[in-house]
């Protein structure tokens, strides 16, 4: 379902700066987005980054913006990036969680600029405090995503390209 357009500034409902999409981004730049569900996990979702792995350099990581499940930033620029560290908080102290580099990883390769959907996923707690997996939910579509950015997007080129990318 889509979100509720908010308020201007100060009224109720209106868009935390922290959650808008940047208006200067720039022409190489890419939307990143996706969403996880942690219901069942310890913590809600409170942080996202990923890591850039190619091409070679020093290492980049890039903090995703996160409400209610939904994860985007739209200042991606090419090249191969992995999911490196999520977490949120538990009792006012930080929980994080990590891909083992033995894993598959939730990675995006950026070829050229746009917007790029990760992917829909679910947290499942494993055996041990630190194991865990995530698995597909195929029912929770790109668009249930994008429609979710809107938003934050308002008054930005990325509007225009997530209400293109919508269609009709």
């Amino acid at each position: 379902c889509a979100a509720t357009p908010p308020g201007g500034p100060g009224a109720p409902g209106a868009i935390p700066d922290e959650l808008r999409l940047d208006a200067t981004a720039e022409a190489s730049q890419s939307l990143v987005y996706g969403y996880l569900d942690m219901s069942d996990a310890p913590t809600p979702l409170g942080w996202m980054e990923f890591r850039q792995v190619a091409p070679a350099g020093p290492a980049a990581f890039y903090q995703m913006r996160v409400h209610d499940g939904v994860f985007y930033m739209e200042k991606f620029p090419p090249g191969v990036f992995v999911l490196g560290e999520f977490g949120g908080e538990r009792w006012g102290r930080p929980l994080a969680y990590s891909l083992p580099r033995t894993s598959p990883s939730l990675r995006v390769t950026i070829r050229q600029p746009g917007l790029h959907f990760v992917g829909a996923f679910k947290f499942h707690p494993g055996g041990s405090g630190s194991q865990f997996v995530l698995d597909a939910i195929p029912t929770l579509s790109e668009r249930h995503v994008l429609e979710r950015i809107l938003p934050y997007a308002r008054g930005t080129a990325w509007e225009a390209r997530i209400r293109q990318r919508l269609g009709p």
